[in-house]
């Protein structure tokens, strides 16, 4: 069943840049690490970590662990399951890491990545163009769950949401084959349709009821781009899309108004309340927000926003 995202409010927001680092390092971890900044309130605080004390960090024994080079520049937060450490990288490669050692567990390529440089004269982040928000795993499965960037025929760059199980490196067995590819028309918008040249995944990913959500912005805000909030129903015997929302309204090569308002958020995830409810933040788009003049009285532009939307229920433009 094809569920919705519903916009209902928003309030003035802006837009934020991307951080960069090309190695790992951590320390032990004794609490598991799901998703960014914690929870899906976004809260950061994890409060079953009971090394991690005041007498503890100023001690003599705290510091870095461990220094494990990777293949591909890390923007993604590592992730922590029981004694396992995921990292993700621009190069498409996810790796288990063992938490205590730094050693190389597993590691499973999902490429190719993408090339934005070559395909769109883009640079966004350099050449390589894979893994960038972080994932999010699910705890009763042990599952994480990712967007990748690959390279597809004819320089052209595509989006799929991908699983890996955390110990073991291995793909669930009900997956596609490649993985379950964004793509389609908006469902609040219907003529606009997801490219994935100009896209880009930044935003961290949450898992709300069976699905992950997955945020994007653009890359280099270069032609026809929105802000988009992609469902994919992990717990459906063949996983596939079941939302999708656009911030603009755009067809072809042309927007109401300017193409713009994407979510970056500085890679951080969607807020989400007790009600499933979804916040996001959206920047470099129309000023003000709301349906456009004159002919394009009914769409909806969301730029320079903060937007709560519901995970239930019909879409509403």
């Amino acid at each position: 069943m094809r569920t919705g995202l519903f916009a209902s409010a928003l309030v003035v927001a802006s837009a934020v840049a991307i951080p960069t680092t090309s190695v790992i390092t951590t320390s032990s971890a004794k609490a598991d690490t799901l998703q960014m900044s914690s929870d899906n309130s976004s809260t950061g605080w994890y409060p079953n970590e009971p090394l991690l004390s005041p007498s503890n960090v100023t001690g003599g024994n705290f510091g870095e662990l461990f220094d494990t080079q990777l293949n591909g520049e890390v923007y993604a937060q590592p992730l922590v399951s029981q004694t396992t450490v995921l990292a993700v990288t621009e190069n498409d490669y996810a790796y288990g890491l063992n938490s205590t050692t730094g050693a190389i567990k597993w590691q499973h390529n999902f490429g190719p990545q993408a090339n934005p440089l070559l395909n769109i004269g883009c640079a966004d982040v350099g050449s390589s163009l894979g893994i960038t928000g972080t994932p999010v795993i699910d705890p009763s499965k042990g599952i994480a769950y990712f967007v990748a960037a690959k390279e597809s025929a004819g320089d052209v760059t595509q989006w799929f949401m991908e699983a890996v199980n955390v110990q073991t490196g291995t793909t669930p067995s009900n997956w596609p084959a490649g993985g379950v590819p964004i793509q389609g028309s908006a469902d609040n918008n219907p003529g606009t349709v997801f490219n994935g040249d100009w896209q880009t995944q930044r935003p961290g990913l949450v898992l709300i009821n069976g699905v992950v959500y997955a945020a994007f912005g653009s890359q280099c805000d270069y032609f026809n781009w929105e802000g988009w909030v992609v469902g994919v129903s992990v717990s459906a015997p063949t996983p596939s899309i079941t939302t999708t929302w656009s911030t603009e309204e755009c067809s072809s090569n042309v927007c109401s108004g300017e193409p713009g308002a994407g979510i970056w958020q500085s890679g951080s995830p969607p807020v989400v309340d007790s009600q499933g409810n979804i916040y996001v933040s959206t920047g470099n788009g129309d000023i003000p927000s709301g349906p456009e003049p004159g002919n394009d009285a009914t769409a909806n532009n969301y730029g320079e926003a903060v937007v709560e939307l519901s995970t239930s229920g019909p879409i509403v433009p």
